[in-house]
């Protein structure tokens, strides 16, 4: 999903977002079961790597959210290197 948001291909991303979704659906409706302890490390690790992926993927679908911080960013802020307490 990263890589196609990389190459700007949102259709995949959408697809395959609803294919990600129907697994997620599918694994919620099983039973819950006990991990042994390496399993919960792992599962740790991969939940881990599934919130950097989504905080780029989010990066790339909405780059706008930087320009709009920057324009309502205090006008020194603006500047680089403008130290916030220049406000206060």
């Amino acid at each position: 999903m990263l890589e196609a948001a990389r190459q700007d291909d949102w259709d995949r991303v959408a697809d395959l977002e609803r294919a990600t979704r129907a697994l997620i659906e599918g694994l919620r409706a099983r039973p819950q079961t006990t991990l042994p302890t390496a399993a919960l490390r792992e599962k740790l690790r991969i939940m881990k790597r599934i919130l950097l992926i989504d905080g780029e993927l989010r990066k790339l679908a909405e780059p706008w959210q930087d320009g709009l911080a920057r324009m309502f960013a205090p006008p020194l802020e603006r500047q680089q290197g403008a130290p916030r307490a220049a406000w206060n």
